[in-house]
């Protein structure tokens, strides 16, 4: 845009009060800009006309809600900035703060909105012809004498079916007996269930100097998507926005499983699991929980100590459980079914259970002596006799150490065992 603009007038700088209604005409060399502004109260309705002397015709090409902080865009110095102001959506529906005419427009109209009424406002617009030619003017916008608590209202940290509840104030600062502003309307832009509005008083009010309108917004979700809306405040002479964010939130348990593998039977196998708070809430992991079977499996003392504990968001708790078998046979398996204060229903949303197994074994040691033999080796250089006898493991575990004794250990007799 700098490349292209040739001239820049500097022409206008006009401060508007909340309750004036102003009509300025404009005029400025170069090419013939005429400028009218009329105040409307929440707005400014600018009209511009372009002509050389009324003799030849130039087109508007384009104009401007400038956001130049640097002045490197337009060319002047920095610090043109809109503030709390934006196009009319008819001209600008994608919000550019740019509209563009065409070449053929010479006189066009627009509207300049002052997006909240009750905060200062700052227009500079910028205006450049299809000749190049450019003029800049500012509007000052000086709101009344009314302040919002707050212009925003968030909801967050609640679950599902329960509610939390905002206060809005507003206040009016004039001199009482002469500064009233009537608060026509409060309403939700778009219905949302989610949101409770109330007023005290009810609407439509007066507000003289030093009186408020006190407004609650409830928020109840159903459930954890996210909700938006606005509060659209209209008063004699201004609108008012509030926008509004919830969005409900619940805990959610995540229990890890646990395979002891083989354990021997009449010993003992320990191992750890994990319970997981995924979700965005903390919750409580309670004594209340629920073993199945606790003839072989069972929670480690120290572990059953560390309970209830409490598991914040995105953090975990350790518990350490046992495999005891008493017999062999097939392989055992059982469920711990958790217990929290997760609320329903959510409270098995990802996974409340752990689940146990392990596989008993036991070794066993037989000689058959109906079918083993005893044999003396030959070919032995010196005098000795090696008796020979097969054992048989017919158990499930490993036999890691046998001892063998037959009879008396007697001088030059000796045991040789192989696995």
């Amino acid at each position: 845009m700098n490349n292209f603009i040739k001239s820049i007038i500097l022409i206008l700088v006009i401060f508007v009060s909340y309750a004036d209604t102003t009509n300025a005409q404009i005029r400025a060399g170069g090419p013939h800009f005429k400028i009218t502004v009329d105040t409307m109260c929440a707005y400014w309705n600018i009209c511009v006309y372009d002509s050389t002397f009324g003799q030849i015709n130039h087109g508007i090409m384009q104009i401007d809600l400038m956001d130049d902080p640097t002045g490197e865009l337009y060319g002047i110095h920095p610090g043109q900035v809109l503030a709390n102001t934006s196009f009319d959506d008819s001209l600008d529906p994608s919000h550019t703060f740019s509209i563009q005419f065409s070449l053929a427009d010479s006189e066009v109209c627009f509207k300049v909105l002052i997006d909240n009424g009750i905060d200062s406002a700052y227009a500079p617009i910028f205006i450049v012809d299809d000749q190049g030619a450019a003029v800049i003017f500012k509007l000052y916008y000086i709101p009344p004498p009314i302040k919002l608590s707050k212009d925003s209202g968030r909801y967050f940290g609640i679950m599902p079916e329960h509610d939390t509840c905002e206060t809005f104030i507003f206040k009016n600062f004039g001199i009482a007996g002469t500064d009233s502003f009537a608060i026509n309307s409060a309403m939700l832009t778009l219905n949302n269930p989610g949101y409770l509005l109330t007023t005290i008083p009810q609407l439509p009010v007066i507000l003289k100097g030093g009186d408020s309108l006190i407004m609650t917004v409830c928020f109840k979700a159903k459930d954890t998507m996210t909700q938006i809306d606005t509060i659209k405040v209209s008063a004699s002479c201004f609108i008012v926005p509030i926008s509004l964010l919830g969005k409900a939130s619940t805990p959610l348990i995540y229990a890890t499983d646990c395979n002891f593998g083989t354990a021997i039977v009449g010993t003992s196998s320990c191992r750890d699991l994990t319970i997981f708070n995924k979700g965005s809430l903390p919750f409580t992991l309670t004594k209340n929980w629920l073993l199945h079977d606790t003839i072989n499996f069972s929670m480690d003392s120290s572990s059953a100590a560390k309970l209830p504990v409490d598991i914040q968001p995105g953090k975990w708790a350790t518990l350490t459980f046992c495999f005891s078998p008493h017999i062999t046979g097939p392989k055992d398996s059982t469920t711990i079914d958790w217990n929290t204060n997760i609320e329903p229903p959510y409270t098995k949303q990802t996974k409340s259970w752990s689940f146990l197994k392990g596989t008993p074994i036991k070794p066993g040691l037989i000689w058959d002596r109906t079918t083993q033999y005893f044999e003396a080796d030959s070919g032995i250089a010196f005098d000795s006799v090696i008796q020979r006898v097969q054992l048989i493991n017919s158990g499930t575990a490993y036999i890691r150490n046998i001892k063998a004794f037959k009879g008396k250990i007697r001088p030059n007799i000796g045991l040789l065992t192989t696995h």
